[in-house]
């Protein structure tokens, strides 16, 4: 009775051990922190970018005052540190949303249905976050 005790154990232990099923609602919402951190760096990257043609503006107007000109450089210069921070994080997050993407088609999302049902689930939870 002790090893039939044993051996039912094991199997239960053994079955629980299986890779658990992930739903696609959990997946969308995974996937959709990615994009909105996508849509966040975007939104960054063009105000950066306001700026820095503001600046250039600016230095071509007020080509007199050597004081202006010489505070909106070094503006110049720090809104270049901030870019090559954006350009980097975006590339990153790029490569990350690839990588991320290739493993549910491969795994997860193999199924069309189950594509769909994704696709519907990330629109979803990206209007619920209002990052779309």
């Amino acid at each position: 009775m002790k090893h039939l005790f044993f051996a039912l154990c094991g199997v239960l232990l053994f079955a629980s051990c299986g890779t658990p099923e992930v739903s696609i609602d959990s997946l969308a919402a995974d996937f959709a922190t990615l994009n909105c951190r996508a849509v966040e760096l975007r939104k960054q990257r063009f105000d950066l970018a306001d700026s820095i043609r503001f600046s250039e503006d600016t230095l071509m107007n007020y080509k007199d005052d050597t004081l202006l000109q010489s505070r909106i450089k070094k503006r110049l210069q720090q809104y270049e540190e901030q870019k090559k921070v954006i350009v980097k994080n975006s590339l990153a997050l790029a490569d990350t949303i690839r990588v991320q993407l290739d493993s549910l088609m491969k795994h997860e999302l193999a199924d069309k249905d189950e594509r769909k049902l994704f696709d519907a689930a990330l629109a979803n939870e990206l209007t619920k976050r209002g990052c779309k």
